[in-house]
C-alpha cells in the first residue's frame, strides 16, 4: 500500500478496491490532520485498526468494509463529535466504547461480534439510513397552476425538475440530520 503521508491538506481520501497485497491499516494515517473521510473498502486489511486512528480531529466517516480487519474494535477516548464508523463484513469478535459518547454511529454487522447468540446491539443490526428528504411547500395562495405545473416553494407556477439528484461524497456524515439538507434546500431556492 502506497505510504501518503504528505497529503497534509486532504480531507478525502478513497483508497477503495484498490487490490493491494495484505496489510494492515497504516499506521500513517492519523498523520492526514485534515482528513475527515477515509474509504478503505475491499483493499485485504488485516489486524486491528489502531485506536489513534479515530482521534483525528475532524474525521466523520471511516468505512473499512469487507475486509479482514480482526481482533477488538476500540475506537479509543479522543474522536470527533460526530463520527460514522463502518466495519461491517470484518472478522471483529469484540467491541470496546471507551469514550462511551453518543455521537457515534459504528456499524459491525456481519462480524463474529454480532453473531454471539442474542446479541441485539444497535452495532449489530443492518443500518438503513434514510437517504431522502422532500422540500416542505409553502403556504401559497390557491392560485391553480397548468396541470404540467407545479406550485414552487417560492409559491410561484413552474415546469418541474423531476429526477434523482446523487451526490457523490457530501461533506457530512449523519444523513439523517435534516438541517443538512434544509440548507442546501435554501441556497437552490435563492439560486434558481
Amino acid at each position: 500500500m502506497p505510504k501518503l503521508t504528505g497529503l497534509n491538506i486532504h480531507s478525502y481520501l478513497d483508497m477503495s478496491d484498490g487490490r493491494f497485497n495484505a496489510s494492515h491499516v497504516p499506521s500513517w494515517f492519523p498523520s492526514i490532520k485534515s482528513l475527515t473521510t477515509l474509504m478503505m473498502e475491499n483493499n485485504n486489511l488485516e489486524g486491528q485498526i489502531p485506536a489513534d486512528l479515530f482521534g483525528i480531529p475532524h474525521l466523520q466517516t471511516v468505512v473499512m468494509k469487507p475486509n479482514q480487519l480482526n481482533g477488538t474494535s476500540d475506537l479509543g477516548t479522543s474522536y470527533s463529535e460526530k463520527l460514522l464508523v463502518n466495519l461491517q463484513s470484518n472478522h471483529i469478535y469484540a467491541y470496546t466504547d471507551s469514550g462511551g459518547a453518543p455521537s457515534v454511529d459504528i456499524m459491525l454487522f456481519d462480524n463474529p461480534v454480532c453473531q454471539e447468540s442474542g446479541n441485539a446491539k444497535g452495532y449489530c443490526r443492518l443500518s438503513q439510513l434514510s437517504s431522502s428528504y422532500l422540500m416542505k411547500p409553502k403556504n401559497c395562495p390557491s392560485d391553480p397552476c397548468n396541470s404540467d405545473q407545479n406550485s414552487s416553494p417560492t409559491s410561484q407556477c413552474a415546469y418541474p425538475y423531476t429526477g434523482t439528484l446523487v451526490f457523490r461524497a457530501p461533506s457530512f456524515s449523519d444523513l439523517g440530520n435534516t438541517t443538512y439538507y434544509e440548507t442546501l434546500d435554501q441556497s437552490w431556492t435563492t439560486s434558481f
